[in-house]
């Protein structure tokens, strides 16, 4: 889950959450790319979207619950 730039907010599971520079931050990308990427997803490369899974804790075996809160 990606947001802008809130201090102190905690995503349901009680992780900080993430804002699209963190990301960005995490994958070595410009925050801009990582908003144009954000918009169309399929400019993100294989290992791009393994280091996204992986930088917001997403669950590939339960993935209709992300976001949603139920975990």
């Amino acid at each position: 889950m990606v947001h802008s730039r809130e201090q102190g907010h905690r995503r349901t599971d009680g992780h900080p959450k993430k804002t699209q520079r963190d990301l960005a931050e995490e994958l070595g990308i410009h925050p801009a790319t990582m908003n144009r990427k954000l918009k169309d997803p399929g400019l993100f490369s294989t290992g791009e979207f393994g280091q996204v899974v992986e930088a917001l804790d997403i669950n590939l075996q339960n993935i209709e619950s992300y976001g949603s809160g139920t975990n």
